[in-house]
């Protein structure tokens, strides 16, 4: 309504200045209509398009997240590549050399491939969003399965809205999250937990990296003993001081005692502990 109302004073304005011309002032105030015309409809422009772009992201996420659903129900255990969910859908992906970068500038005029088995990482079709997925271990030993759909590209990966999803098959929650076209919400995402505390742990179930973090504590003891004799000025032996080994924990450094000589000093020698040594938890599946 609002713009209609402009529109109209716009006409108006021009049909009595059609003979008559236009002064600088007028000419300003034209000018200003047409900005705050403009201001009014290019963010709506550029929201309409980013939804317009995630809706491919949303469709890829969805469809990911119902094939791991279908594939526990038949197999029970969760997909580790794109060739489990291959089998409930078609997925394809951009193949462009630059489509990392150069987004979906890359990827138009080329056709989209299907992925690969072994795929965990692909470039949706447009070459917009780069989908991953994986599969983590919580503390409590729940797998669960989770999808991020990344606005991909060089000006589009900080404009872009991301889609994330996952899976628990233990308590049958599921989730696809939609992030809006505000400023918060913009660019990458990170994945998301489904009925997981998220102040408890999580550790990398695929490709055996994992993140548990295990604790060792011990002593180590050192001792090192120096003996120096000094004859006539000259300077007295060097004492080594033994190593020490320290069980799962640090160890105390020893110190040895330094020898006096007759004109001449002796250096003591040094002891090292031991360091101790913990090993931290390993993913499933690696």
């Amino acid at each position: 309504m609002r713009v209609e109302l402009l529109n109209q004073a716009i006409k108006c304005f021009f049909l009595e200045k059609e003979e008559e011309g236009f002064t600088f002032l007028e000419f300003i105030v034209v000018v200003m209509v047409f900005g705050f015309i403009a201001s009014l409809v290019i963010p709506q422009l550029k929201y309409a398009l980013n939804k317009a772009k995630q809706k491919e992201a949303i469709v890829i996420v969805s469809s990911m997240i119902k094939a791991a659903q279908a594939n526990y129900a038949l197999y029970a255990e969760l997909p580790e590549n794109m060739g489990r969910l291959s089998k409930f859908a078609d997925f394809q992906k951009c193949i462009a050399n630059n489509v990392e970068s150069d987004g979906d500038s890359a990827c138009k005029g080329i056709t989209p491939f299907a992925v690969e088995k072994n795929d965990v990482v692909f470039y949706s079709p447009s070459g917009n969003y780069k989908v991953e997925m994986t599969i983590t271990t919580t503390e409590e030993e729940e797998r669960l399965y989770q999808v991020k759909a990344n606005p991909n590209g060089d000006l589009f990966a900080t404009s872009g809205s991301a889609v994330v999803g996952c899976y628990n098959p233990i308590n049958g929650i599921y989730r696809v999250k939609e992030y809006s076209g505000k400023s918060a919400d913009r660019g990458v995402k990170p994945y998301i937990t489904c009925g997981v505390d998220p102040e408890k742990g999580i550790w990398n179930g695929l490709n055996g990296n994992g993140n548990r973090n295990g604790n060792g504590n011990g002593n180590g003891n050192g001792n090192g003993n120096g003996n120096g004799n000094g004859l006539n000025g000259l300077n007295g032996l060097n004492g080594n001081g033994g190593n020490g080994n320290g069980l799962n924990g640090n160890g105390v450094n020893g110190n040895g005692v330094n020898g006096n000589g007759v004109n001449g000093n002796g250096n003591g020698g040094n002891g090292n502990g031991g360091n101790g040594y913990s090993n931290g938890g390993n993913g499933l599946n690696g």
